[in-house]
């Protein structure tokens, strides 16, 4: 990858935030570097990896459509040794499967179903969240995603190597929110509201609030 990559040269005394657009600017402007980009993601063993997936997580909500012939890369970034980069590689890849031709979509799917049945709650709670973009875009794939979103009651998720009921109790929270996108056209209506109707009872405060709030909002069906 070129020089012109590095940061150093993206650095102007601005905000953070203000360098990061510029730099995305750029790489809308000159998708070349884009390839380079992810496998410089891969391999770095410093700080530069975050401030390059930034990066990327912006471009796949800007410009989706630029990623798409490096979804093979976007799936090895989700697998990424390093946890943060694998939450935001999850974040991209949820926005980038809506865009996708069908072909595409289902096999990159396979891939982001497998983060989905994750025992971590970082790696699971992403993608479960961010699931909705692909169900809403994929009606054939959103039977599949409720299924994985029900099953999360009865799953173990750790903390420190460690089942943890707390966690799963955040699980069960991300999962009334993506069912908050996506319920008017789910198929198993039945088996959400079942759901909600126990995650009420729910010992974590904030999620029951969450499932009695959204199941106010559905007493219509």
């Amino acid at each position: 990858m070129s020089s012109k990559t590095g940061l150093e040269e993206n650095f102007t005394g601005k905000s953070k935030s203000e360098d990061l657009d510029n730099f995305v600017n750029r790489l809308l402007s000159d998708p070349s570097e884009i390839k380079g980009l992810l496998e410089a993601i891969l391999k770095d063993k410093g700080n530069l990896k975050y401030f390059y997936e930034k990066a990327i997580r912006t471009i796949s909500e800007r410009s989706p459509e630029l990623l798409l012939t490096h979804m093979d890369l976007m799936l090895k970034l989700a697998n990424h040794e390093n946890t943060f980069i694998r939450c935001g590689a999850i974040i991209s890849l949820s926005n980038l499967i809506p865009k996708a031709t069908a072909e595409e979509a289902l096999e990159s799917f396979k891939g982001y179903k497998a983060l989905m049945e994750s025992d971590s709650l970082l790696i699971a709670g992403n993608a479960s969240s961010n699931a909705w973009k692909i169900a809403k875009a994929w009606p054939g794939l959103e039977s599949c995603i409720t299924k994985k979103l029900l099953s999360i009651p009865s799953r173990t998720f750790t903390h420190q190597e460690e089942p943890s009921p707390e966690c799963q109790n955040i699980m069960v929270g991300n999962a009334l929110e993506c069912f908050a996108k996506y319920f008017d056209f789910a198929t198993d209506k039945a088996g959400i509201i079942d759901f909600i109707e126990k995650a009420e009872a729910n010992e974590r405060p904030s999620v029951a609030l969450k499932a009695h709030t959204l199941h106010k909002r559905l007493q219509s069906y």
